[in-house]
């Protein structure tokens, strides 16, 4: 993939198809400016998401009699276009973000947001990082005669689960179907993996997983076996790292 000069998109608006390991809204962290608009737009490849990395936000608001009002904002919708149907998440006045915050497109873009007010005092703005990662959830995962593929939950390695999330993945084989999983940590309890033996929610389901589950594995003697991943708005998850083969006779 390709990557932001030196890695970086320090205050700049606009348009980007490539990764950054440092985004910065204009002034970060000292002071943004006033009566400023800026949108920065996140477009990944072909059969890739946006995958975000809040790593800090500070937005200024006044004091009321009751918390602050809701000056200064940063918004992020999934998507190229800002609408109230796509908004994942508004941070202003008294709302607050727990860093690091993980988030996931739903299609090739994401679209960030930052609008300030004249008045009062300067916010401290917003520092994330972009990764472009496989669109893994809605596929089908086709397992060649004799060979092995490896794929993992969105983001795994680089960061943790979104909050509130499903993600179905269909495995198949031409034969009986081996799925491992040599790493497996999900919130326990409240992040789940439903795995069914069948192409669908509707087959016979044969485990539902959370915890620390290193190296359990399934077998599906008719090839296919269907996942279900969910997690909730608690504690981040780490996801997982499979492998699916022929079940070895």
């Amino acid at each position: 993939m390709k990557q932001a000069p030196g890695g970086v998109v320090n205050g700049t608006c606009g348009n980007f198809s490539y990764e950054a390991e440092a985004v910065m809204t204009k002034g970060y962290p000292d002071a943004t400016p006033k009566s400023f608009s800026c949108d920065q737009i996140f477009q990944a490849p072909v059969g890739r998401r946006v995958y975000i990395i809040v790593d800090d936000i500070g937005m200024y608001g006044s004091p009321k009699l009751f918390g602050k009002n809701c000056d200064d904002k940063w918004k992020f919708h999934d998507g190229q276009v800002s609408s109230s149907e796509n908004l994942v998440v508004k941070i202003c006045g008294n709302d607050g973000l727990t860093t690091p915050a993980y988030f996931l497109s739903s299609g090739q873009s994401f679209l960030g947001r930052l609008t300030t007010v004249e008045s009062g005092d300067s916010s401290r703005g917003v520092k994330y990082s972009v990764r472009f990662v496989e669109d893994i959830c809605g596929t089908t995962i086709e397992v060649p005669p004799k060979g092995q593929v490896n794929f993992t939950s969105p983001g795994y390695g680089i960061g943790k689960l979104p909050h509130n999330f499903q993600c179905d993945i269909t495995v198949t084989s031409p034969s009986p179907l081996r799925l491992t999983f040599p790493k497996f940590d999900l919130e326990f309890l409240w992040d789940k993996l439903s795995v069914y033996d069948g192409p669908s929610d509707a087959s016979l389901r044969l485990s539902l997983l959370y915890g620390v589950k290193d190296g359990v594995y399934f077998t599906a003697q008719e090839g296919t076996l269907f996942l279900r991943l969910t997690t909730d708005s608690g504690v981040y998850s780490s996801g997982f790292y499979a492998t699916a083969e022929e079940e070895p006779e």
